[in-house]
């Protein structure tokens, strides 16, 4: 599971045109036991280039990891939404209320 996070989806479903909100990052939220194989995921990507290892090692406590590439795109992986709610269990209910968006390509998130 992965759930578009912050400003990407209030662009999408707030603003209708992605041109009227800056965006200069994707934030993207993963269940926690998913942190390990997204990660890993993201560094074997060939656009991957860098991200805080330490942000990883210490995932407890931590919430998000920064990953850029070398066209300095940004992307935040959260495995918890917010930075001092990360014991277990503290996502449930963001994840018990999503909702899908759909994106410009036409698919769904």
């Amino acid at each position: 599971d992965t759930m578009l996070i912050k400003g990407l989806p209030m662009a999408l479903t707030y603003y209708g045109d992605l041109g009227t909100r800056p965006i200069n990052d994707i934030d993207i939220l993963v269940p926690d036991a998913q942190l390990k194989t997204a990660t890993q995921a993201l560094l074997r990507s060939s656009e991957c280039m860098a991200t805080d290892m330490l942000a990883h090692k210490y995932h407890d406590l931590h919430y998000a990891a920064h990953f850029v590439n070398n066209h300095e795109f940004n992307l935040d992986l959260h495995w918890h939404l917010l930075p001092f709610h990360t014991y277990p269990g503290a996502d449930n209910p963001v994840w018990a209320a999503r909702q899908s968006i759909t994106l410009p390509d036409g698919t769904t998130s």
